[in-house]
């Protein structure tokens, strides 16, 4: 793995790459940056893209989870496996939204301009699945890029006041309403899934087990 990473930086080293880094607060600023069709959009997933509508299911949150087994003398890795069963049933049962309202609207507009985008994240591998059915549930797809580029990076805030009120306190509550059962929350059946379900079970009376 370090031996692929060090070819990676070497051949970005070797690179006549135009870089700059600028900081933003709202995501459709991207936008005075791209000049050009040949330009390759490369997002962060959390907090950034998408991120959960409750205190628990976020970044912050497993890094406040994280912080507390440090503070019990855990080591680093062991901290992290320790809370990555907690991580992942939460990540398998609490739906994501989008960081900002135009988030959708702005991927939207990338790909229109035929303008390629990708989305990379430190989440597990173990989740890759459902992060994509996350990600489709609030209609952000992205495209795949075959083009050479230039770089510029931004840093994009748009969840740093989120990040920043952080309540662990709401945070733990959330945690035991989830593993009550009661987060997130069902959504009440609409007659049509009334009647969907209504028909399965009679249809199974007839079917022999």
């Amino acid at each position: 793995m370090h031996k692929y990473l060090l070819l990676i930086l070497l051949l970005c080293n070797s690179l006549p790459i135009r870089t700059i880094i600028v900081e933003h607060f709202t995501i459709d600023s991207i936008f005075e940056y791209i000049d050009t069709p040949n330009t390759l959009v490369i997002f962060d997933i959390d907090n950034t893209l998408a991120t959960s509508e409750f205190e628990i299911g976020n970044d912050h949150w497993f890094s406040y989870l994280v912080r507390q087994k440090l503070n019990e003398g855990m080591e680093l890795e062991h901290a992290i496996n320790s809370i990555l069963p907690t991580y992942f049933d939460v990540a398998f049962k609490i739906p994501l939204i989008s960081v900002e309202d135009t988030t959708v609207e702005v991927l939207n507009k990338l790909n229109n301009k035929k303008i390629p985008t990708l989305a990379l994240t430190s989440r597990s591998i173990h989740i890759a699945d459902r992060t994509l059915e996350q990600l489709n549930n609030i209609n952000i797809h992205l495209s795949i890029p075959q083009i050479k580029i230039p770089f510029i990076g931004i840093s994009y805030g748009g969840c740093d006041e989120r990040v920043k009120n952080f309540d662990p306190v709401k945070a733990e509550h959330e945690l035991s309403q989830f593993k009550a059962g009661l987060l997130p929350p069902k959504k009440p059946s609409t007659l049509f899934s009334y009647i969907c379900d209504w028909i399965y079970s009679l249809i199974k009376c007839f079917i022999p087990s």
